[in-house]
């Protein structure tokens, strides 16, 4: 916690104040001018009270392969994406500040009623939206390397020739799907797993046996279940080998059957009036959800032992716990030992589980034909509200078929959460890992050092074995949490990201990218504009 908040606080003092200082720092990091339109930008995300105006690297990151592919045929692929019927594609056209969309779900539909505020300040522009919730682009390591060496090349911060105006006209478009044109298929099987030169067979027994001992050693035994980097927990490069059957988007097919059951909920929005205060609630762990993340199959039912959400549930099944004599090693202060330190103990999880977390399944999904096989183990819960969620302490977070839709609330609500994921958001990088809320890793490691939150444990012989209650730290992270998403994760801040998000890409897919841009420092005009403050903490 002392280092998130050394991190925070450089965060904070590094926030340009003018817009100067943005377009420079902007130089400094991209190597070229901001896009087009920077300057509306600009003033939009600061009458909207932005907190921190050069908090959107991650998506120069994300574009950045983007300049190693010609502008034609990205206009191409994304205009006629959605002409392939059955793909889960839909399709946006921006012409004149005037939207036209081809809707297909609330996805759609919601993206277009948060491009209102700014259309008029965009572009021209095809977008082809994705319509499912799992990701369906994987690009092999190496060829991502050199199209990131490509738009390395292409960075120039020189003036002459640069235009901050309308993109060039487009030319040379043609109709109909590009020759050679194929979609990706709707399932996770297109992973195909890639090994760098010199390296051993991702299936040798090497591998396996270096997959095992970074499990065990690295992760388990030195880190007990911490996370001290939260990107790189969820760095799929980095952890993919120890999670390789242990997450079910990773080797199962994820099916659209469950997409289409996917709605705009009630419960996943926070209601403050229903609210409680942190003394209030319960010292519980609660968690609600359906068999996501990843197809089940009748002829491989065990399977699903390996998917994350069905794991995290046999975690915290008290009886199961018990039947096995499950149990766990936890970090215990020894006063015996001269000076008291945290030593490794081990501790019988089944009374913990049965007093302080009440996790379930409310639907079998993603099954095929039927789930079940799942009978045995799990039994149908009734669904909660929120405002039953919320009356407990914390709230734990995991991945379904892509990200959580309830992080947000979550966030909100007063109660501390806890996030494993595997995913990246768009709030990524302005949310701070033990500041805000407590990372997990995606083995759901950390759940055992919860005895230490809730104070009860079953030691061996007997002997009660915990860690000292830190109830007052995760009030702490609780109260941080929801005053930080109250500043960064506001609906104001997530079209300050569209925005911008949608400015440099129009950039990237115009025939002129290398010579657009905004040069100088914003002259007398953005002078004047710059006497409003930045927000404060």
């Amino acid at each position: 916690m002392k280092h998130a908040d050394h991190d925070f606080v450089l965060y904070n003092a590094g926030r340009s104040k003018t817009f100067k200082e943005t377009v420079e720092k902007y130089r400094r990091k991209h190597g070229r001018h901001p896009p087009p339109g920077f300057k509306e930008w600009y003033r939009f995300a600061r009458e909207r009270n932005v907190y921190n105006i050069d908090d959107f690297d991650q998506i120069n990151t994300d574009l950045r392969p983007f300049w190693a592919i010609l502008p034609p045929g990205m206009r191409h692929y994304a205009a006629h994406a959605s002409d392939i019927p059955g793909h889960s594609v839909s399709a946006l056209s921006i012409r004149e500040g005037q939207d036209f969309q081809e809707l297909w779900g609330w996805r759609s539909e919601t993206f277009v009623k948060m491009l209102l505020g700014f259309a008029h300040w965009l572009p021209d522009m095809d977008i082809a939206m994705h319509c499912m919730d799992q990701p369906r682009v994987v690009m092999p390591w190496e060829e991502i390397q050199e199209m990131l060496k490509t738009e390395e090349q292409s960075r120039t911060v020189k003036e002459e020739g640069v235009v901050d105006g309308d993109p060039s006209t487009h030319t040379g478009e043609v109709s109909g799907i590009l020759s050679g044109m194929q979609l990706s298929t709707l399932n996770m099987s297109m992973i195909r797993r890639r090994t760098m030169a010199g390296s051993g067979m991702a299936d040798s027994s090497i591998w396996t046996l270096w997959r095992r001992l970074v499990h065990r050693t690295l992760m388990l035994e030195i880190q007990r279940g911490f996370i001290t980097n939260f990107n790189t927990s969820s760095d799929l490069c980095t952890v993919g080998p120890q999670l390789s059957n242990l997450h079910g988007m990773l080797f199962a097919s994820s099916s659209t059957q469950a997409t289409h059951k996917l709605k705009r909920d009630k419960r996943y929005q926070h209601n403050d009036e229903q609210g409680y205060s942190w003394e209030d609630k319960d010292d519980v762990m609660p968690w609600r959800g359906v068999t996501s993340g990843g197809t089940a199959f009748n002829d491989k039912p065990e399977l699903w032992h390996e998917k994350h959400r069905q794991r995290l549930v046999q975690l915290t099944n008290a009886t199961l716990l018990a039947s096995e004599n499950t149990t766990a090693a936890i970090l215990a202060l020894s006063p015996e030992i001269d000076p008291p330190h945290y030593t490794t103990q081990s501790f019988n999880p089944s009374s913990f589980a049965a007093n302080h977390t009440n996790l379930g399944f409310t639907e079998y999904l993603a099954c095929l034909p039927t789930g079940d096989f799942y009978n045995n183990t799990f039994a149908i819960q009734n669904q909660t509200t929120f405002t039953q969620t919320f009356a407990a302490k914390y709230l734990v977070d995991v991945d379904g078929h892509s990200f959580s839709g309830r992080w947000r609330a979550f966030l909100q609500s007063r109660s501390l959460g806890i996030k494993a994921t595997g995913f990246r958001e768009w709030h990524d990088s302005r949310l701070f890992a033990w500041r805000q809320f407590v990372p997990m890793d995606n083995r759901c490691s950390l759940l055992t050092y919860l005895i230490g939150l809730s104070g009860d444990g079953g030691g061996n012989g007997g002997e009660v074995v915990m860690v000292s209650r830190h109830d007052y730290e995760a009030f702490t992270l609780a109260r941080l949490g929801r005053k930080w998403a109250a500043q960064v994760l506001r609906r104001e801040d997530l079209e300050i990201y569209a925005f911008r998000l949608l400015l440099e890409y129009g950039r990237v897919i115009d025939d002129g990218r290398e010579r657009m841009g905004v040069v100088g420092n914003g002259g007398r005009e953005m002078v004047e504009f710059d006497p409003r403050p930045p927000a404060l903490v």
